[in-house]
C-alpha cells in the first residue's frame, strides 16, 4: 500500500459511512474476483482483506481504524500471519493453551511456523503443506474441546496463496471451539437438544399468534409482503415475554453462546488492530503486501 492508496481506502470507508454507501467495501456479498480486484486496487493482501472483512460484518468504523493505522509500505500478509499466530498461542484466548498434549500443541505451532517461512518469501511447498494437514487430522484423546482447538489450527493449514481466506476460516473453527466449551460446561447432549428444540418451537408459536393478531391489515399472510412493523415490533416482544414467563435453565445455552459470539469477534478485532500498530512501530522492518 501506498499513501495514494491508503487515501483511497479512507474515502471509500467515509463513503460507507454515509447512508446506502455500505456497500463500497468488501464484504460476503462480494464474489472473490472482486474481493481480489480490491486488495490489488488498495495494495492490500488478499488474505488480510479477507479476514478483514469477515471481522468487520459491514462495520465501516472496523475499517476506518484497520485502514487509518496502516503505514504504506508495511505488509498486510505479516499482518494477517501475526494474527493467525495470536490465535493459536495467545495464553489467554489462544487454541493451543486448551491442547495438553506437547506434541498435538508442536502440530499447531507448524502450521504457524510455515505461515511465517513463507510470508518472509521462503519457499514452502504443498507437500509440506499436506504433512502438517495430516498429522493435525489425528483426533485427540484429550476430548471434544481438544479435539475443537486442534481444528482451530486445522483451518489455517493452508498456504494463504492457495487459500486466501484460511485465516478468516480460522474464526468458524474458533466459533466452533467456543460453543463446544459452552456445550461441556452444561453437559449439553441430545436429550437436552431436543427439548431445546421443543421449547424453541413453543415460543415462536406463540410469538406468531400475538404477532398476527396485532398486524392489523394481516400483511404477515399474504406471499411476497414482508411482515409490517407491528407485527415484527409484536413478535419480539412476545418472545421476550414467552422468555420471561417461562424461565428455562434451556436458554442459558443460546444466553452464553451469544456472549462468546460478541467477544469473539471484539477480541479478533483488538487482536487485528494490535497487530496493525505493532507493525506500524519504529522498530518494526516490515516488507510490502
Amino acid at each position: 500500500m501506498n499513501d495514494a492508496q491508503k487515501t483511497r481506502l479512507l474515502g471509500l470507508v467515509a463513503e460507507a459511512e454515509q447512508p446506502g454507501g455500505s456497500d463500497v467495501l468488501p464484504s460476503f456479498s462480494w464474489p472473490s474476483d472482486d474481493v481480489v480486484a480490491f486488495a490489488a486496487t488498495h495494495g492490500l493482501d488478499v488474505a488480510f482483506v479477507n479476514l478483514a472483512m469477515f471481522l468487520a460484518i459491514g462495520d465501516a468504523d472496523h475499517w476506518r481504524q484497520l485502514a487509518g493505522n496502516l503505514v504504506p509500505g508495511h505488509g498486510t500478509r505479516r499482518i494477517t500471519v501475526g494474527w493467525m499466530d495470536w490465535l493459536w498461542s495467545d495464553p489467554q484466548s489462544g487454541a493451543a493453551r486448551l491442547v495438553c498434549d506437547p506434541a498435538r500443541r508442536l502440530d499447531g505451532e507448524a502450521v504457524g511456523a510455515l505461515h511465517r517461512r513463507d510470508a518472509a518469501g521462503d519457499a514452502v511447498d504443498r507437500g509440506e503443506w499436506r504433512r502438517v494437514r495430516y498429522a493435525l487430522s489425528a483426533i485427540p484423546d484429550e476430548g471434544p474441546i481438544a479435539a475443537a482447538a486442534i481444528g482451530v489450527a486445522a483451518a489455517a493449514a493452508w498456504s494463504l496463496d492457495a487459500v486466501p481466506g484460511a485465516a478468516a476460516d480460522m474464526i468458524l473453527a474458533w466459533k466452533e471451539l467456543l460453543f463446544t466449551e459452552i456445550d461441556v460446561a452444561l453437559d449439553w447432549d441430545e436429550e437436552k437438544e431436543a427439548a431445546s428444540a421443543e421449547r424453541r418451537e413453543l415460543m415462536l408459536a406463540h410469538a406468531g399468534e400475538v404477532a398476527r393478531a396485532a398486524d392489523g391489515d394481516g400483511s404477515a399472510d399474504l406471499p411476497g409482503q414482508p411482515p409490517s412493523d407491528a407485527y415484527q415490533q409484536a413478535f419480539g416482544q412476545a418472545l421476550s415475554q414467552f422468555a420471561a414467563a417461562n424461565p428455562s435453565d434451556l436458554d442459558r445455552r443460546n444466553e452464553r453462546r451469544q456472549e462468546a459470539y460478541v467477544r469473539m469477534y471484539q477480541l479478533g478485532r483488538e487482536a487485528l488492530l494490535r497487530q496493525i500498530t505493532s507493525a506500524a512501530a519504529p522498530s518494526s522492518a516490515m516488507q510490502a503486501a
